[in-house]
């Protein structure tokens, strides 16, 4: 597992693991935040597609992007608590 990359889904999300593996994401390696979920929470459609958008822009930069957008998105739910 990674600090950055798309998040690991449970066996039972068969559309998900399904669309991931048709957008050839299926073999990046997992974790701790990803591109989809900075952007909230999303249908398996929706993040597969942003599964597929980190696989086409991967970088130190996107990661970084991602990094720093990950507490921003913490702390704006913080706020709505």
């Amino acid at each position: 597992m990674s600090l950055i990359g798309p998040r690991p889904c449970l066996e039972n999300q068969y559309e998900l693991l399904q669309l991931r593996k048709e957008y050839h994401v299926h073999f990046l390696r997992p974790g701790i935040t990803g591109y989809a979920q900075i952007h909230g929470t999303l249908s398996d459609q929706t993040k597969a597609l942003y599964d597929k958008d980190y696989l086409e822009r991967i970088s130190f930069k996107t990661d970084l992007y991602i990094f720093f957008k990950t507490f921003s998105t913490v702390i704006k739910i913080k706020d709505l608590e």
